[in-house]
């Protein structure tokens, strides 16, 4: 009912409610004496009726719950509320059983595939539904090798990107991969303490850290790109976690250092090293590597990418004269493939 409108109990509907009208006690009016209309229809009664013409009519009452004085209660009242609560308990036991069900319901779907053990499903509070898939992001890392912190021997060497995946990542083509090794590198560096900033997996690096194995392979051609990937794998996260961080230490006092880098056969690359960036949160290393010292415009750029996931280290070189990011960007997608994090 809208206050204010025809409705007589919402106000400013009927006499007694305006101001400077005095009202008298009601008294049972005897027979018409005359016509003289009232200003405002009289209430409805109980049930909808008005009063027949003549018969008396409370004044500004409200609605009539109890039978009139003088007059016996009506037991037939009583039939519309017993029906109405007879009604509303069956509503309530609908829809009872409807939450049940909605409770007890799960999905009918398969599983998008395998969750690692002892995984569960955060729901907000208060949710209706108790059963729920896992996203497949979820499915996937926990297929992962190192998912559960730990990559197996057997599976170092399919940590390594293939030519393709890498084509695929570089937008570029025609590569080819050298056969996998499975022992460090030992071409020497001077200073020997930044061996490691240039040569991925080297022995100056890694020897003595504890590691249990390691898989180094050389992809080339295409446009020139020439990489070295290569993953070193420990007995456990805290020794990965301890090489890491003592590689982290030797590029901080190789940054902006000339270095000379001989290998068997092949002559003496004279490189200069840049500002190395660290991400500690992350685990990740990234320096840029000038093999022109002279500064020219097209000279040959080599990114490196270090970073600890799980038990490994990832350890990549990618020189090239137009993609000056290529082994940040393959080191960071050796990582998704152990645990999921670039």
């Amino acid at each position: 009912m809208n206050p204010g409108g025809n409705d007589p109990f919402q106000g400013g509907g009927w006499p007694g409610n305006q101001p400077g009208q005095s009202q008298s006690p009601w008294v049972p009016a005897g027979p018409p004496q005359g016509s003289a209309p009232s200003p405002y229809p009289p209430p409805p009664m109980p049930g909808g009726q008005w009063p027949a013409a003549g018969q008396p009519g409370p004044w500004n009452a409200p609605p009539m719950t109890n039978p009139p004085y003088g007059q016996p209660p009506n037991d037939n009242n009583k039939g519309p509320w017993i029906i109405g609560g007879v009604i509303a308990a069956a509503v309530v036991l609908v829809l009872a059983v409807v939450l049940v069900a909605v409770n007890l319901g799960g999905s009918d779907e398969p599983s998008d595939g395998p969750v690692a053990t002892g995984t569960t499903s955060a729901r907000p509070s208060g949710s209706t539904q108790t059963t729920s898939k896992s996203p497949a992001t979820t499915s996937a890392t926990a297929a992962l090798p190192g998912a559960d912190g730990t990559v197996e021997a057997s599976e170092l060497e399919g940590v390594l990107l293939s030519a393709s995946e890498i084509e695929k990542k570089l937008y570029v083509s025609g590569l080819t991969a050298g056969p996998v090794e499975t022992s460090l590198s030992t071409d020497p560096v001077t200073p020997t303490n930044c061996a490691g900033v240039w040569a991925p997996g080297a022995q100056s690096t890694y020897g003595g850290s504890g590691y249990t194995g390691v898989a180094i392979q050389t992809v080339q051609g295409g446009t020139g790109l020439h990489l070295v990937q290569a993953a070193v794998l420990f007995p456990d996260e805290a020794a990965a976690q301890a090489a890491f961080q003592k590689q982290a230490s030797d590029w901080a006092a190789c940054r902006f250092k000339t270095l000379n880098a001989t290998y068997n056969g092949l002559g003496t690359d004279t490189v200069k090293t840049t500002g190395n960036g660290e991400d500690k949160a992350e685990e990740f290393l990234n320096m840029s590597i000038l093999t022109d010292t002279s500064g020219a415009a097209n000279a040959i750029t080599c990114s490196r990418g270090v970073s600890r996931r799980a038990n490994v280290v990832v350890d990549v070189r990618g020189c090239s004269s137009d993609n000056v990011t290529a082994g940040l960007s393959v080191a960071r997608e050796i990582g998704k493939k152990i645990n999921g994090k670039s």
